[in-house]
């Protein structure tokens, strides 16, 4: 190596060290990298290595989301008034209480709680997405809300309702996020 390229790299880094203003504890004045942490999600070239962390994929996701799911957490967001929605041909429950389209709104609450945990009724809380390598990376609203226009008949849900699914969502959402819950499937 010539030795003028060491001297390039060391200069490069205090570069780029003071113009971002970060502390990283001298390292780059000593000619060390600072690299961001690497991400958690990486999927290791060797499989199987005791140090590989794999990524969580959709169907993982969805299988600790739903343990994360909570009867009381449902009832408290109002997700029990959310079947008697009101479109033009009824109410939710008249079309869907069997589960049709992939939909399952019963005048039950327990029973719309405990379907909607199935892998088949989830989508219809949550649609979530992955990244090339098949890494759950993203989510976006499901059937419930993101439907009603494509739907017959058309609906919107009330702002009570919109509200009670976003409030179960995001509390359940924090409770998979949470190192202090066992979602373990």
């Amino acid at each position: 190596m010539k030795p003028w390229i060491g001297l390039v790299c060391a200069l490069a880094l205090a570069g780029c060290h003071f113009y971002f203003e970060q502390d990283d504890g001298g390292a780059a004045d000593a000619g060390t990298p600072v690299l961001p942490d690497a991400d958690p999600r990486m999927i290791d070239a060797a499989p199987g290595t005791p140090d590989a962390e794999q990524c969580e994929t959709v169907p993982e996701f969805l299988a600790r989301f739903t343990e994360c799911m909570d009867l009381s957490l449902w009832q408290s967001a109002g997700m029990c008034d959310v079947p008697a929605e009101t479109t033009t041909a009824g109410v939710c429950s008249d079309c869907h209480a069997a589960g049709e389209n992939d939909i399952f709104l019963s005048t039950s609450c327990e029973d719309t709680f405990n379907a909607t945990k199935q892998l088949l009724y989830i989508r219809g809380l949550i649609r979530p997405g992955a990244d090339s390598e098949g890494c759950f990376n993203s989510f976006a609203p499901g059937k419930w809300l993101g439907g009603g226009a494509a739907h017959t008949p058309p609906y919107t849900f009330s702002d009570t309702n919109a509200e009670a699914i976003n409030t179960f969502f995001n509390d359940t959402y924090a409770r998979y996020d949470n190192p202090e819950f066992d979602c373990t499937p």
